[in-house]
């Protein structure tokens, strides 16, 4: 090797090192499957702590009527068919996942979901509809009939939330409102499936570009997070560049797939793994998992709130009918100082407080 060439590896090197493991400061995980213990009724100071570490917590209230006490929420009668039915409206238009767990795998993903638009009250009567005959220990591939799963609808709030907004049956989280001025406010959703199987189906792995605060309404769920740090070896869609300093993952290209409406999504930031599998099954086919730094394990129950920095990859596998309302946001810090989208859209955002009823408006579904 000559002197040049020598020269020109080594900067090469110390540029890789730099840039794409160092920007990155936040909390790491250093245990496979380590248990995400709960806090009880976590404090504004103790989450403001782990905004600001990068690091997630689990926030456990006991029960879903606790929940809603300590929030001043009413989503305990979101169990009602009726009650939901009637707030939302029944012609209220919504977009739903759908798979057929014969032709897919028992998983949500942008390469495995169509997406499809259904009325309310069509999806309201699947979601309260009596569980197959099949026994419940058979796998989610020997059910024919659609899954559905109502995830995002767009950007804001819309319905079905909007209307349960408007109900004043969910205001703005308080660990929100303790952010005043510093929060930055993208989008908020609800979570709505069903599971006939103890298999339980799960989300692909993931990670966003926003801070996110998940609520889960009923059900049960388990979670999978793996820290930014260890993105380089999660065999990613996208061709994977660096970690900025609150956890966003770069890449060096977009990758696209178009879905069955004829739009291109970006899927960079989805992994080809299944998380939820077996250590010894994954790293067969993938064995750069062998080698992340370690992961966390969260088994949540009604009542709970998770907490999910940017750009930590997540898996949800869900049990039974679930429910859950999630909030994504940016501190301004992560804004300012390399961390988040930090683009146009996010200049323009505003701050949550100015908002009327302490929610962005969003343009109704119906309306499309």
């Amino acid at each position: 090797m000559t002197r040049s060439s020598f020269l020109l590896f080594l900067f090469t090197l110390s540029y890789n090192i730099i840039v794409c493991y160092s920007s990155y400061t936040g909390h790491r995980v250093y245990k496979m499957s380590q248990t995400l213990n709960p806090y009880f009724k976590t404090t504004s100071h103790q989450f403001q702590n782990h905004l600001m570490a990068r690091k997630p917590y689990l926030s456990r209230y006991g029960t879903l009527q606790a929940l809603d006490q300590a929030m001043g929420w009413n989503t305990a009668r979101w169990g009602s068919e009726k009650y939901l039915t009637d707030v939302v409206g029944p012609n209220t238009k919504v977009r739903v996942e759908q798979i057929n767990a014969l032709e897919n795998s028992n998983m949500f993903g942008p390469k495995e979901s169509k997406l499809i638009w259904l009325k309310w009250k069509t999806f309201m009567k699947w979601y309260h509809s009596k569980e197959s005959a099949l026994p419940s220990f058979l796998p989610p591939f020997f059910f024919v009939d659609p899954l559905y799963y109502l995830t995002i609808q767009g950007e804001s709030v819309h319905p079905p939330l909007e209307q349960l907004f408007d109900a004043a049956d969910i205001t703005l989280p308080s660990p929100l409102k303790s952010l005043k001025k510093d929060l930055l406010w993208d989008s908020a959703h609800m979570w709505i499936g069903k599971v006939q199987s103890k298999f339980g189906l799960a989300t692909r792995m993931h990670a966003d570009t926003y801070d996110n605060l998940y609520y889960l309404i009923s059900g049960k769920k388990k979670v999978i997070l793996i820290g930014p740090n260890d993105a380089s070896k999660l065999s990613l869609y996208g061709k994977f560049k660096t970690v900025k300093q609150d956890g966003e993952i770069i890449f060096y290209n977009q990758t696209t797939a178009q879905n069955n409406e004829g739009n291109k999504e970006v899927i960079n930031h989805f992994s080809e793994i299944d998380p939820h599998l077996k250590l010894e099954e994954i790293v067969l086919k993938y064995p750069d998992y062998a080698t992340i730094d370690g992961s966390y394990e969260v088994d949540m129950i009604p009542g709970d709130v998770l907490y999910i920095p940017t750009g930590w990859f997540h898996s949800f596998q869900s049990y039974g009918k679930h429910m859950a309302v999630n909030f994504w946001f940016l501190h301004r810090k992560f804004v300012n100082n390399g961390g988040g989208v930090n683009d146009e859209a996010d200049q323009k955002d505003k701050d949550v407080e100015k908002k009327k009823n302490g929610k962005p408006r969003g343009v109704l579904s119906t309306e499309l």
